[in-house]
């Protein structure tokens, strides 16, 4: 038998499996890090957190700033956290995608309280987790934005 059908016949037949890539960090925050982890980095940053057992979340805060590590699948920074409140989202959008060279994706996001349905720019990094700027404008108010890094598909191993 020819050695090279054998090596194509135990590629095709064998279970691959990709190789998971770095995730997104922002602020010093990454799925890469133990909730504990994050939350002692948001103590080294000045925040002080606590447990919100209704919610299952940590919240942080540092006077304006606030970081929420929500049901250990989503990081919610209000723009205080970035001092990026006087910047549109649009162009914090921008210096979003200049920073991780990589283009966002438009999509909508509901307010449960105002019962509206609100833009929100997503970029996925290479170890699908994502980074989301949300939009939570309340029309007739100030452009105000939430950053969110989402956990998605990070960790997750990916056969076929």
């Amino acid at each position: 038998m020819n050695y090279k059908w054998v090596i194509v016949l135990l590629l095709a037949f064998s279970q691959n499996t990709a190789n998971a890539s770095e995730p997104i960090s922002f602020l010093g925050f990454s799925w890469g890090m133990s909730i504990n982890e994050m939350t002692n980095h948001a103590a080294s940053l000045g925040y002080e957190c606590s447990k919100h057992e209704t919610a299952n979340a940590i919240q942080c805060f540092n006077d304006k700033a606030r970081i929420e590590i929500i049901n250990e699948s989503q990081i919610t920074f209000n723009c205080d956290s970035t001092n990026s409140c006087d910047l549109s989202t649009t162009d914090f959008g921008e210096m979003i995608v200049q920073r991780y060279g990589k283009s966002l994706s438009t999509d909508v996001w509901y307010h449960p309280l105002f019962e509206i349905y609100l833009p929100k720019y997503c970029l996925t990094g290479d170890a699908r987790d994502k980074l989301c700027i949300r939009n939570t404008t309340i029309p007739g108010l100030m452009d105000l934005h939430d950053i969110d890094l989402i956990k998605g598909a990070y960790g997750k191993q990916i056969t076929f």
